[in-house]
């Protein structure tokens, strides 16, 4: 669901205050290393711009007649992926800063409550920077620019237990933070990582911790092959 620049702002900054109980007038002067933590990552970038270089970026399979028409069919792959864990849809709408054409793609439902019975539950944000791009005469896709996906046992995703992230204009390889221990206490630190793709997480969330599907996870794998494609990597 296509949203305007003002809806984002209000949707984002409402999940600041939820995680860090900051504003987004107050979270654009945080510099990103001092966050209290990790899930008020993507939504300050996607509040204050990120720095401007080159961009890698993931392009997809995707062959429609219009820019609204290629958004449109990925993002009811998006919901589709989603809809595996929980009922919730997706929202695209322009970053609040930054490039002008670069989409920020959140869903509605914040973050993600996932079942597992009589078990806790646990959590799961997404979010993703998208940009709709001519491959050819009459012909759009999408490309994806970012991503973060942040998986907890709590709400408000306090100690989580993995983190994905990929935003090339700040560092260029995608990578998971984990906190691990060296001798020194358990610090965050980023492990490099392949490609992250939002079908394969949101499985993992499901399968891993035994928590209630609402759909086959082999579909997704299926639509996301179509969606996605062979190829990994375009600069």
């Amino acid at each position: 669901m296509l949203r305007t620049r003002e809806e984002v702002r209000a949707a984002l900054d409402a999940r600041a205050r939820h995680y860090v109980g900051l504003g987004a007038d107050q979270l654009v002067d945080v510099p990103p290393d001092d966050l209290p933590h990790v899930a008020a990552i993507p939504h300050l970038f996607a509040l204050a711009g990120e720095p401007q270089v080159p961009v890698a970026r993931r392009p997809t399979s995707i062959a429609e007649p219009g820019a609204d028409a290629a958004l449109a069919t990925y993002v009811a792959y998006l919901d589709r992926a989603v809809a595996v864990a929980a009922a919730t849809r997706w929202h695209v709408g322009p970053r609040v800063s930054g490039p002008d054409d670069q989409l920020v793609a959140f869903t509605e439902v914040d973050p993600i409550q996932i079942h597992r019975g009589e078990r806790p539950p646990v959590f799961v944000s997404l979010t993703q920077y998208l940009r709709p791009v001519a491959t050819a005469p009459g012909a759009w896709s999408v490309d994806i620019e970012g991503y973060f996906y942040t998986l907890s046992v709590d709400a408000r995703h306090h100690d989580p237990l993995a983190v994905w992230h990929w935003h090339p204009s700040r560092e260029a390889a995608p990578h998971l933070h984990e906190k691990l221990d060296a001798g020194d206490g358990r610090i965050p630190r980023r492990i490099p990582t392949g490609w992250a793709r939002l079908g394969s997480v949101v499985a993992f969330a499901v399968d891993q911790f035994d928590a209630t599907s609402c759909g086959d996870p082999g579909d997704v794998h299926a639509l996301e092959t179509s969606v996605l494609g062979p190829s990994c990597w375009s600069s």
